[in-house]
């Protein structure tokens, strides 16, 4: 980590504790350094932030001081050449830190900080194992032929890791120190995985027992009342890894274990906010077509029912319109239907086309990406046009001479093509052309923001698929259909 990569925020999150009476006075020696500024950082993630500066004397002597003690968590000093040394910043913030530059973590020792002594004898170990580890790995791509006594060394590292991070978590009970550790226990050790061949019948079953197991137990020993653990590398990562690797990937199981995981959090406001608000942060910036429904599901436990009590009137009105614009085009969701004008000027309803796979595609010649998906859903649909699948093309703009250019005259397209207006008077005397609108409400109705926007719809109008690219569009029926190339 090095200097341009530590944020300063301003109104993120309050960062002293309100109300509390203690004070925080850390100082700080590093010998090695002098006149020069300290940074005191804490980590929230993945990221950097900064609570305070000091200025180091001709001795390396700082004090970062504060009227009201900082969250806990696990902090940084960051030095002027860059280098940083992290420690835990507790309950109890009256202790002192020296350190060295020549041995920066060798040197490193605290005064009246128990919990920071043995967190700094936890870095060493890891640092020491990690050493021992990366040369064993080595070993064992140097001598291939010794694999298997290499691996056997390698799991006996990981089960003295395991034993030292269960004695520290017993030393350390009720602390930071071990709410911070008890979810750094290497799951594979503290649960080992069924040992069965994989030509047994009762393999698959066994697997399915073990991940059970893992999501009954996965969460028990954490301390959701500790709200340090929010201002940690590891606390994310450890939710992030239960919903990747042990939670079925379906809207509805996902939704089941976000609020498992915020129920616990219940009685700590903070945590409780934190939580409801990087699960719905997460599941809006998801690239996955169904987690539309993860958001949702969010949005109405959570926000619109109220339990989002620090979320003002005007951002829960944006999350009312956002979700009601998603709602009708959730993946499983029947299809809205819609009545649009063909270049003939018949009208078309979605629902009474007959096909075992409808594809609408909302586009806009104007649009360059258009310009580009388009020919390209056209050259995918001839390959399959035999095959039960039509294409529902709609023009979403309002200029008859644009449209007719762009799908008959520049590309000749033979599928349904409709739009939502047409041309006529404006009967206000003038005599002037205008367009008017047929009323169907598409953008609404399929929440259409940005074009090309491809949705896929099975024989009953059910949305199969949405917003994807021809690439997925292709691989998605080409499985469906049993396409060979």
């Amino acid at each position: 980590m090095t200097i341009k990569n530590i944020i300063s925020i301003a109104g993120f999150w309050a960062f002293t504790a309100a109300g509390a009476a203690a004070k925080s006075e850390i100082k700080v020696q590093v010998r090695g350094i002098a006149d020069s500024i300290l940074i005191l950082g804490y980590r929230y993630e993945d990221k950097h932030y900064i609570a305070d500066t000091a200025r180091a004397d001709r001795r390396g002597n700082a004090v970062f001081a504060s009227p009201t003690p900082w969250r806990t968590g696990i902090y940084f000093v960051a030095l002027p050449n860059k280098r940083t040394f992290e420690f835990l910043m507790p309950a109890s913030q009256e202790f002192s830190i020296t350190a060295d530059t020549a041995d920066l973590y060798g040197s490193l020792k605290f005064k009246n900080s128990p919990q920071n002594e043995q967190f700094a004898e936890y870095q060493r170990f890891i640092q020491e194992q990690r050493r021992q580890t990366e040369q064993i790995m080595e070993q064992s791509r140097q001598n291939p032929q010794n694999a298997v006594l290499y691996n056997q060394q390698l799991d006996r590292k990981d089960v003295e890791v395991a034993q030292y991070i269960e004695e520290t978590i017993a030393k350390n009970k009720n602390t930071l120190l071990g709410d911070i550790l008890t979810i750094l226990r290497p799951i594979n050790i503290l649960y080992p995985p069924p040992a069965v061949d994989t030509s047994s019948p009762n393999y698959r079953q066994a697997w399915m027992n073990y991940f059970a197991l893992l999501r009954r137990n996965y969460f028990n020993s954490v301390n959701f009342n500790e709200t340090g653990l929010i201002y940690t590398p590891f606390f994310k990562p450890h939710i992030d890894y239960f919903f990747k690797s042990l939670v079925v990937p379906h809207p509805d199981s996902i939704g089941k274990y976000i609020d498992l995981v915020v129920s616990r959090a219940q009685g700590n406001r903070e945590m409780y906010r934190y939580l409801v608000e990087m699960f719905f942060v997460h599941y809006q910036q998801s690239e996955v077509m169904s987690h539309d429904a993860v958001v949702v599901h969010i949005a109405d436990r959570y926000y619109l029912s109220g339990a989002a009590e620090w979320a003002d009137t005007a951002y829960l009105r944006k999350i009312r319109e956002r979700i009601d614009r998603m709602r009708p085009t959730l993946i499983g969701n029947t299809a809205p239907n819609l009545f649009l004008q063909d270049i003939e000027g018949n009208l078309v309803s979605i629902d009474t086309i007959q096909a075992r796979f409808t594809i609408l595609c909302f586009y806009e010649p104007g649009c360059g990406h258009c310009r580009k998906e388009v020919p390209k859903l056209w050259d995918f649909y001839q390959k399959v046009r035999g095959r039960g699948v039509k294409v529902v093309a709609i023009y979403t703009e309002y200029d008859r001479s644009e449209w007719e250019k762009f799908a008959c005259t520049d590309h000749h397209f033979d599928w349904i093509n409709v739009w939502d207006g047409f041309e006529g008077k404006d009967g206000g005397g003038g005599g002037k052309d205008a367009v008017f609108s047929i009323g169907s409400k598409f953008r609404a109705l399929y929440d259409v923001y940005s074009t090309p926007s491809i949705f896929l719809l099975d024989e009953n109008k059910r949305i199969l698929a949405k917003r994807m690219s021809i690439e997925t569009l292709e691989k998605i029926l080409k499985e469906e259909l049993k396409l060979n190339n």
